[in-house]
């Protein structure tokens, strides 16, 4: 099967008939044409895994409440928190399918261009709302981007998959700039409405590039202007003779940033001919406080929002593993306690908003008595992690064990400083879904040779930083899965003799070059 020769034929597919006739019955097309509707392949032989959109992350009680339901009805009562702060039910069988997927849509969840060559979940702040340097708020525009995305799924023919991010602000553009498409709401110099910074081309994957401004200014109004002129590079230009160059990142090496960006141009005028731009601009975010607090954190744990007297709650998620049980309790928090969101974030945890500095030790106590943790997140043993070969069919290695087991090993280091926001992430392939390169030390699954066997290993990646726009240096060994840990310890026992005072590792390492990280790493290994 050439996936090319299925989409040009049309990715439609009749899921009733295909349950109906049973796993056995589907062919290798529409195998793929059931990626394109989120219906995607597992692992294990028979099952699929469901991934669910939900855009900018913010899930209401009863969308969180039903997709624990299903799970546990037609899954293996656990629901994962993807690194797009989606949804995903594994163990699935296609005769259940349709149910499930209408069950989905009475609350407003859908499953469409969520695997495959689509436009993916739209990924925005987890802090927006809370966030003192907010310039926009982002759920107008989310949706919106949302509902253009569900309305051309089934007819959009992309040469790869695209994802988009949007950042309410300049100060948290982490995801922009690994992605495909993105929007950054930026102030007005001249105290106008804010407008979008809009970002292009970028991913990350076995060849990753970071994103490149595209053009600055784009008035609120033109949002879907703008994010049609970036589809159509990925429908129009991508190069589909081979699927490693299909991405449109790489058209900047092919072209050079200044044919994207004008080729960019030409397509924002041709979309802007198809679209009614009438939209009410929105003003900046109101500002209130610093985001700061005379009880910053409440026992480190609950931390304070840009509303007086108002804190945000983390419930972390080990690996995104969220038990049926624990995802009704913060379904249940967050009404009581928050704003009536649960708030799922790209980091694979959750969050609640909006809760009553009289209500934070109950809204605590309701969150770990889930047996979710509320301290650490963003920190060392807090492990981003991809399914790995727990799920995924690409996979090569058990990235959520990694994962589990490097949190572990690093909690005595959880309460320095240094490590407050000290990123690892484990995928358990090179196409990078849990972004490794831009960790401050990422781990890609591979295989080496060890003791005359083929053993599970990993690629490793030092001092990667989004918001800086610098991707990890790679090690130049692979290192075999049960000496990682001691690899890493000889990476952190490096930063910690090398560090300037408040020194984050990222500058650490662009400061002495990762070399000397390297010959820590050799040393450990002799």
């Amino acid at each position: 099967m050439r996936i090319e020769d299925v989409k040009a034929a049309g990715i439609a597919v009749d899921i009733d008939r295909l349950a109906a006739n049973g796993f056995a019955s589907i062919s290798e097309e529409d195998r793929y044409r059931l990626k394109t509707q989120g219906v995607c392949a597992q692992r294990h032989v028979g099952v699929f895994m469901i991934r669910i959109r939900v855009p900018g992350g913010t899930a209401t009680p009863a969308q969180l409440v039903r997709v624990a339901d299903l799970a546990e009805r037609y899954g293996h009562s656990s629901v994962h928190i993807t690194t797009r702060g989606g949804l995903e039910i594994h163990h699935v069988a296609i005769e259940n399918v349709p149910a499930l997927r209408s069950a989905l849509a009475e609350v407003g969840l859908t499953t469409k261009g969520t695997c495959g060559d689509t436009v993916r979940n739209v990924i925005a702040c987890a802090h927006a709302g809370t966030f003192a340097g907010e310039v926009l708020p982002p759920e107008p525009f989310v949706r919106r981007l949302h509902e253009r995305i569900v309305e051309i799924s089934d007819a959009t023919n992309l040469s790869r998959k695209m994802n988009v991010a949007f950042a309410c602000s300049p100060t948290c553009d982490d995801h922009v700039a690994t992605s495909d498409i993105g929007f950054v709401a930026t102030p007005d110099a001249r105290g106008g409405p804010p407008t979008f910074t809009v970002w292009g081309a970028g991913g990350l994957g076995a060849t990753p590039r970071l994103a490149i401004e595209m053009r600055r200014g784009v008035a609120q109004g033109d949002l879907l202007v703008a994010f049609d002129a970036l589809v159509a590079l990925g429908a129009k230009y991508g190069d589909r003779s081979a699927r490693a160059k299909a991405k449109i990142k790489l058209l900047v090496d092919a072209w050079g940033a200044r044919r994207v960006r004008e080729v960019f141009d030409e397509e924002f005028a041709a979309a802007r001919r198809t679209h009614d731009s009438a939209w009410f601009p929105l003003e900046a975010s109101e500002r209130s406080g610093d985001g700061e607090s005379s009880r910053a954190g409440i026992a480190g744990r609950a931390v304070p929002q840009k509303q007086a007297g108002f804190f945000t709650i983390p419930a972390l998620v080990p690996m995104g593993e969220l038990h049926v049980a624990a995802a009704r309790a913060l379904a249940a928090a967050a009404e009581t306690f928050g704003d009536g969101v649960v708030h799922l974030t790209p980091d694979q945890n959750a969050e609640l908003h909006g809760v009553r500095e009289v209500d934070v030790t109950r809204a605590l106590e309701a969150i770990e008595g889930a047996h979710l943790r509320t301290a650490g997140r963003g920190g060392i043993s807090d492990v981003v992690a991809c399914v790995g070969l727990e799920y995924c069919p690409l996979a090569v290695t058990h990235a959520m064990a990694m994962g589990e087991e490097l949190a572990r090993w690093f909690v005595p280091r959880r309460d320095d400083p240094r490590y407050s926001d000290f990123r690892i992430h484990v995928s358990g392939c090179p196409h990078s879904c849990a972004k490794h390169q831009v960790a401050d030390i990422g781990l890609s699954g591979a295989t080496a040779e060890s003791n005359g066997a083929r053993v599970e290993a990993y690629a490793l990646y030092v001092g990667g930083n989004a918001r800086e726009r610098r991707l990890g240096t790679l090690y130049p060994k692979k290192i075999p899965r049960d000496e990682v840990r001691y690899a890493l310890e000889a990476v952190l026992n490096e930063y910690e003799a090398l560090s300037a005072a408040g020194e984050r590792f990222s500058r650490t390492v662009a400061r002495v070059g990762p070399e000397t990280f390297f010959a820590a790493i050799a040393g450990a290994r002799a």
